[in-house]
């Protein structure tokens, strides 16, 4: 009698332009719906290609370029050839599609960080980051910066005494040793939020500003020698990551999560942090170190992450990218492409739906020393439905003023044999969930300083608006 009824509701759902749901009684997860969705209408998400909309420009995708171990080399003229060559071809590809950001995952000077002196310390990030990507008006961006190891190895403190500092309209933004950078996009106001880690002082081989051994900095392998992680940066990973409300989160540190280049997969650094990517819903783990381009495909362990491997910045080694000498302690089928022939970045283009995120997407693009087409491209759908405006909700989400038609069954409201509930809601509840969030989501970006305040904080939070 249950599944007659069932059915019959199901059926006037449909006829109605209802939508209706069965959810799970104990999760709230929505286990079938039957719909009749309504026309679509001008202005919609249905009007443009890959459910993007484009108003007057707002709906173009938000592209960010992303590099790791770029800092040239220690002799002059403190860059390499081939970090020339790629930031040529970065100016290009953001002024074919125009960048937002650049994003760095440190080892920002190479190949063992600023020299001690203020001075030296800031003629030497001028012929490293200046004078390399400052020649081109595509690059004048914000970067977002976080330390490597090799930066470890010479004078932190003075890369984060530029934090705010200007040169050829790029701005160098490195004001705490980790940071999270959230950028608002129109037109749907989607958030994207960026932590940037320091790997370093999160495996606990932190001494200060001060030379860091090399044993100490590359041990990281052995999880018995390995020191203890880092708890205050730990604890600000884990809130900030389970309180993100973010419609996308990507995460950024210098040790790889995988990779089969020389140095490899840092073992106490998998174990720790890839259960709460994959509990966060994480979109994407950028690291770096070794001289190599990789993508590694979702696992098992975490199905929505992609990690890349961007450690060519300055230079790449087409040796490890092909012999992969750590492939054995990665996923096995999990690495998609390795690349090693030259330097190179990255760029991720964002690709906003108009009403929400229930359409978007992220491209993940690497780039070698030619900017005429990427050597490799992959794309990916939205990894946080259940964060993003307009999703199937929940029992409770819209309380007693939503709109929402509670049809219970069976008296008690549930099913005899499942255990569910049915409930029902006008097909265009979902869409004006999602654009009464528009304007909340734009006050709350008018509210957000553009760029960060005080270099001093105890904790950075960054906001722009694009």
């Amino acid at each position: 009698m249950a599944r007659v009824l069932l059915r019959l509701v199901l059926l006037l759902c449909v006829a109605y332009h209802f939508q209706c749901c069965t959810y799970d009684e104990q999760s709230g997860t929505a286990l079938a719906c039957a719909t009749a969705p309504l026309p679509a209408t001008a202005g919609s998400a249905a009007d443009a290609p890959g459910g993007v909309v484009n108003q007057g420009g707002t709906g173009q995708p938000a592209v960010f370029a992303v590099l790791s171990d770029w800092g040239g080399q220690g002799v002059p003229p403190y860059s390499t050839a081939g970090q020339v060559a790629a930031a040529s071809a970065m100016n290009t590809v953001c002024a074919a599609a125009p960048c937002k950001a650049v994003l760095s995952a440190g080892n920002n000077v190479l190949p063992a960080g600023l020299p001690a002196g203020a001075e030296a310390a800031k003629a030497r990030l001028n012929d490293t980051w200046s004078a390399v990507y400052g020649r081109g008006p595509a690059l004048a961006l914000p970067w977002y910066i976080t330390g490597g190891f090799r930066d470890w190895e010479g004078n932190v403190s003075a890369e984060r005494a530029f934090s705010g500092s200007a040169s050829s309209g790029m701005t160098w933004h490195y004001p705490q040793l980790w940071q999270s950078v959230q950028l608002i996009v129109p037109p749907a106001y989607s958030t994207l939020q960026v932590l940037l880690l320091d790997t370093v002082t999160l495996l606990g081989s932190m001494g200060g500003d001060k030379a860091i051994s090399r044993r100490r900095l590359l041990d990281f392998n052995s999880a018995d020698e390995a020191p203890p992680v880092s708890d205050e940066q730990r604890s600000w990973l884990e809130t900030e990551l389970m309180a993100s409300t973010a419609d996308w989160l990507v995460v950024l540190g210098n040790d790889p999560l995988w990779s089969a280049g020389a140095a490899g997969p840092s073992a106490l650094l998998t174990q720790w942090l890839l259960p709460l990517l994959n509990r966060a819903g994480v979109a994407l783990y950028i690291g770096g170190r070794d001289p190599v381009a990789q993508h590694f495909k979702p696992t098992a362990a975490a199905p929505s992450l992609d990690v890349l491997v961007l450690g060519n910045g300055a230079a790449g080694n087409a040796s490890q990218a092909a012999s992969l000498p750590n492939a054995g302690r990665c996923p096995e089928g999990a690495l998609a492409w390795s690349y090693g022939a030259s330097a190179g970045f990255a760029t991720l283009s964002f690709a906003m739906a108009d009403s929400g995120d229930s359409n978007a997407t992220l491209t993940v693009s690497f780039w070698g020393e030619e900017p005429s087409a990427a050597l490799y491209s992959f794309t990916k759908a939205a990894t946080r439905a259940g964060k993003q405006a307009g999703a199937p909700a929940p029992a409770g989400k819209h309380g007693s003023d939503s709109g929402l038609l509670l049809l219970m069954l069976l008296g008690g409201g549930t099913a005899a044999a499942g255990g569910y509930w049915v409930r029902a809601w006008l097909a265009g509840r979902a869409a004006t969930d999602a654009e009464e969030e528009v304007p909340k989501r734009k006050a709350r970006s008018e509210r957000t300083p553009l760029v960060a305040a005080a270099a001093d904080a105890p904790k950075q939070f960054n906001t722009f608006s694009l």
